[in-house]
């Protein structure tokens, strides 16, 4: 871990959390933290109040079986609500210490980080309950999901209190579930996600060497991407759900978030995907983790464009997607 990925995670939290100004401040560390959780407080009432709705609904349309089971997640949100807005730490001396310790500033942001994004997965839950409760039908398994999530986001609070309250921190194993949940399959697995660098593959009579990969996870899965390198030529070979696309690098000005359509070179595309993940970049010697924001485009001549936020910078790459049988692998010899 190094200040360069503490500086993203700080970026994206104040992205997101208006007023948002992390803890290197000794004096703001307090107002720091109950700005953040009366801010996350607010964003899940909201949640709660949108299961209230699904009571009432229920309850009008004479369809009361799961009643009891969605009042009983009701008041788990309404619980973890509370929490957020009644922390009590009492004496806890990392609010007052001269210095944090880069390891407990990391943990710390990396639990602000999770209960932040928390707010789109109970939204996501909320929203499969009431699909299901329209259907008829997979009640029981929606809400076992938001129950889950619930119960998880419970957890990571108790652990972000145990660290700021008795300086206890995660294993580092512990706290990359913390970002990084077990991802659901993904057609990207395969031989594709095993390259590492150093190994070399051929495309369309051209032999590259893998110079770096990109493992990105999110809650939706896992894809990558390599690095290659043919002398001064430099591309990317991409390994997702779309399968592999072969792209390159290109000057494009934008500004984030990109618009809907994007023209280049007189080519239409269009958005078609955007997320957020985790990244681990891996080289020849070295490997380090951070976030990173992307969208997705398509045009219509089946060309993809990919527009990501690496903190301040914007990368922005242009491919084409090919078969998975117009590469040659060659692992590297141990």
């Amino acid at each position: 871990m190094d200040f360069e990925e503490i500086g993203w995670r700080l970026q994206e939290l104040a992205t997101s959390i208006p007023g948002y100004i992390g803890y290197s401040e000794r004096e703001r560390r307090r107002e720091a933290d109950k700005r953040l959780r009366m801010e996350l407080a607010r964003r899940y009432d909201e949640q709660r109040m949108r299961l209230g709705d699904l009571q009432a609904k229920l309850v009008s349309r004479g369809q009361l079986e799961a009643l009891d089971d969605l009042e009983r997640a009701v008041m788990k949100l309404q619980r973890f609500v509370d929490r957020l807005k009644t922390a009590s730490y009492g004496y806890a001396g990392w609010f007052d210490a001269p210095t944090i310790r880069e390891e407990e500033l990391d943990q710390l942001y990396t639990f602000d980080q999770s209960l932040a994004e928390g707010v789109v997965q109970v939204a996501q839950r909320i929203d499969g309950l009431a699909s299901a409760l329209e259907k008829g039908e997979g009640i029981e398994e929606t809400l076992d999901r938001l129950t889950a999530t619930l119960d998880r986001l419970n957890t990571r609070f108790d652990q972000r209190r145990e660290l700021i309250s008795r300086g206890r921190k995660l294993p580092p194993t512990d706290l990359l579930e913390v970002l990084e949940p077990p991802a659901p399959p993904s057609p990207a697995e395969g031989p594709l996600a095993t390259l590492r660098p150093k190994d070399a593959l051929t495309h369309a009579g051209t032999d590259y060497l893998i110079a770096g990969k990109i493992t990105y996870a999110s809650r939706e899965g896992r894809w990558y991407a390599y690095l290659l390198q043919d002398g001064g030529t430099r591309r990317w070979l991409r390994v997702g759900d779309e399968g592999p696309v072969i792209c390159e690098e290109i000057e494009l000005p934008l500004t984030t978030p990109p618009p809907q359509i994007l023209e280049v070179e007189g080519e239409s595309f269009e958005q078609v995907g955007h997320s957020s993940a985790t990244a681990t970049v891996e080289g020849p010697t070295d490997r380090r983790r951070g976030r990173v924001e992307s969208w997705r485009y398509a045009s219509a001549l089946g060309e993809w464009l990919l527009v990501e936020r690496w903190g301040e910078r914007i990368v922005v790459s242009r491919g084409q997607a090919i078969d998975a049988d117009e590469l040659q692998l060659w692992p590297r010899r141990e």
